[in-house]
């Protein structure tokens, strides 16, 4: 029969064939409700092509409502340009008797590309409709994607592989081929239940997992096994997140990497301790067997790592010897491993040995059966100088931007003192030959005291700048910083309240440096000023310490060779600073006390005082627990000074 002697059939044939046709839905009530469930358009057609049932996600494709389309004929609800394409596969499968597969694009205004699977019935056909617009866009991204990163999976144990959310395969990096036997187009557009490529008990464990990600929730790593083509089987450990679209969940991006070596050495450590002793005892990873907390295995590794023999950790909790900070998290994921969950089995942590020193090591966990009971399988590498200098690399990274910056700063401060020098002196020199001239009690005597006063401070304030800038070099020769700091606590203490206390510790075998004595004295008036100042109500106690320290390459600050310093400790319980706030104190002009009580010039001239001398200075502080600050200031070799200054000199 052909479409168009379909659409030609009397009305009153049409009449009886509707009331026919609804007899006929009665029998599929059953199937409403699943039906109604899915995201497919089902469609039932008796033999001349007439709908029998129609599901809401079908008409709403094909944007008819589904009450006015029963009993006709399923060609009067497509456009023109489909009715051809569709006859012919509802006739290829009647006459054939087994599925027919199309894919075509409905034109506008419907503009969706279908996918449609005609599966003929002993009353006529079921066509399954699917848009799968999106999914074939999708794929044309994946496809970009894949070839972006082809030239590296095709190199690699890695392959990676999509899928879409019915679990259809989407794209597969090329080294599938080399990996498991398979090439790409064999297995693009198929379901993974229907590929054999896992083992039944992992791939009903894969199935939830992929559920898993297309909820929302990325896998880290889950270890299957993968059947290749030749019937070996792989081990892969594969992690997944979902690709999302629109705000929702498409698909799945996952990288399944080849671990078969490093499992069949696990199973092998299982099937027999004793062959492959050699190889425990000689691993550059700790390697040890809990059961119960307890430790019942361990191999020399992890006796070098904790600092203690052998034979004094077998029988012990491993549970003593994990950092109290780490201890819930791994003792957690251990009992969960051993219950049979899978928790994340690789990840880093920190240990305590004996002496009480922590490192940090990275384990690599497994669920075992020892002793016929389970346990887990530890692997522990230690990766203390890799932590070690990754925490280093970020502090000197730190330390050289704000280095940096503070450099950057300097010359531009130092540039705008020099231009200011040449504008206050001859303020200053020319008021002081008016100044002898202003008859004595006169307003313009007055005038010109408070012109000169306000030239002074402006002079003060350049000079500052130019310590800052290192454009001001000292006039350097030896200085006993001992008696130095006491004279200058003298003038301290009478510049902040009598309510601060002032403690002071001096103990250094050699306080000699090379320097400016009242540069010095500046460094300690204004530290000591900042202290009293962050106190609350002018109540609190300030603490300077001299001391004689040597800094090396390991423990030094990076500015500072390698030698004997001077250090001088001022610390107050004052209010503090946020980590913010002290990334910023040395910037010229950056203060956070009330306008008129602070230039914001202190430490920074401070900063290039130091600098002007071969110093440098830490700062450590949190709010409402005080602050602390450290000069260094380099030793002078007493053996090549001509003498030595105690007094402010200059």
């Amino acid at each position: 029969m052909k479409p168009e002697d379909l659409g030609t059939i009397p009305r009153s044939r049409r009449k009886t064939a509707r009331a026919n046709s609804v007899g006929k839905v009665s029998a599929l009530a059953g199937a409403k409700e699943v039906f109604e469930t899915i995201d497919l358009g089902i469609i039932h057609l008796d033999i001349d092509a007439r709908v029998l049932y129609m599901n809401s996600p079908a008409a709403s494709l094909l944007r008819k409502p589904r009450e006015d389309t029963q009993g006709m004929v399923f060609w009067e609800l497509l456009p023109e340009t489909l009715v051809g394409i569709f006859s012919e596969t509802f006739r290829a499968a009647r006459e054939k008797k087994q599925p027919v597969t199309i894919e075509t694009r409905f034109p506008a205004p419907m503009g969706f590309r279908c996918h449609c699977r005609c599966l003929p019935t002993s009353r006529g056909c079921t066509l399954v409709l699917e848009d799968v617009t999106d999914r074939r866009r999708m794929e044309e991204e994946l496809w970009e994607i894949e070839e972006r990163y082809r030239f590296h999976f095709s190199y690699s144990n890695d392959v990676i592989y999509s899928y879409d959310n019915q679990f259809r395969i989407l794209s597969v990096s090329t080294n599938v081929e080399r990996i498991l036997g398979y090439r790409p187009e064999e297995l693009i557009g198929k379901c993974f239940p229907d590929l054999d490529l896992l083992e039944p008990e992992d791939l009903k464990r894969a199935s939830k997992d992929a559920l898993t990600i297309l909820s929302g929730s990325t896998i880290q790593a889950a270890t299957y096994r993968f059947i290749a083509r030749d019937g070996t089987r792989l081990y892969g450990e594969t992690s997944g997140i979902p690709l999302m679209r629109d705000g929702h969940v498409a698909g799945v991006i996952s990288v399944a990497r080849d671990i078969t070596y490093r499992k069949q050495a696990e199973e092998a450590i299982r099937e027999s301790e004793e062959k492959y002793r050699l190889v425990v005892e000689n691993a550059n990873e700790a390697i040890l067997v809990a059961q119960n907390g307890i430790m019942l295995f361990v191999n020399p590794k992890l006796s070098e790592i904790l600092g203690c023999p052998e034979e004094e950790l077998i029988g012990k909790s491993f549970a003593q010897f994990i950092h109290p900070d780490d201890r819930e998290m791994v003792l957690d994921r251990h009992v969960r491993r051993v219950k049979g969950e899978t928790p994340p089995s690789i990840y880093p942590f920190r240990v305590v040995d004996k002496g009480g020193n922590a490192r940090w090591v990275e384990i690599n966990a497994v669920k075992i059966t020892w002793q016929g009971g389970p346990a887990a399988l530890n692997f522990l590498t230690d990766i203390n100088e890799r932590v070690q200098a990754e925490q280093d690399r970020k502090k000197f990274e730190e330390q050289l931007a704000q280095t940096q910056k503070i450099e950057a700063l300097g010359s531009f401060a130092g540039g705008i003192a020099h231009d200011l020098n040449n504008f206050i002196y001859p303020v200053i020199i020319n008021t002081e030959l008016l100044l002898e001239e202003a008859a004595p009690g006169s307003a313009a005597r007055e005038i010109l005291q408070q012109t000169l006063s306000a030239a002074c401070r402006q002079r003060d304030l350049v000079r500052q700048i130019l310590f800052f800038s290192r454009r001001s070099g000292p006039k350097q020769s030896p200085i006993q910083v001992a008696p130095l700091l006491e004279e200058t606590l003298n003038f301290l203490r009478s510049s902040i309240p009598a309510t601060v206390e002032i403690r002071k510790y001096i103990d250094v075998p050699s306080d000699t440096i090379k320097g400016d004595a009242a540069q010095i004295q500046q460094i300690i008036m204004n530290l000591g000023k900042n202290a009293a100042d962050s106190l609350p109500r002018n109540r609190g106690l300030i603490e300077m310490r001299l001391e004689g320290v040597y800094l090396d390459g390991m423990n030094g600050h990076p500015d500072l060779k390698a030698g004997r310093y001077l250090r001088l400790s001022v610390k107050d319980d004052g209010c503090g600073m946020s980590r913010e706030v002290m990334g910023h104190i040395f910037e010229p002009f950056f203060t956070t006390k009330e306008v008129g009580k602070g230039s914001g010039m202190g430490l920074p001239a401070v900063l290039g005082i130091l600098k002007n001398h071969g110093g440098a200075i830490t700062v450590q502080s949190e709010e409402g627990k005080g602050s602390l600050f450290s000069v260094y200031l380099p030793v002078a070799d007493i053996e090549q000074s001509t003498g030595t200054s105690s007094g402010a000199a200059g």
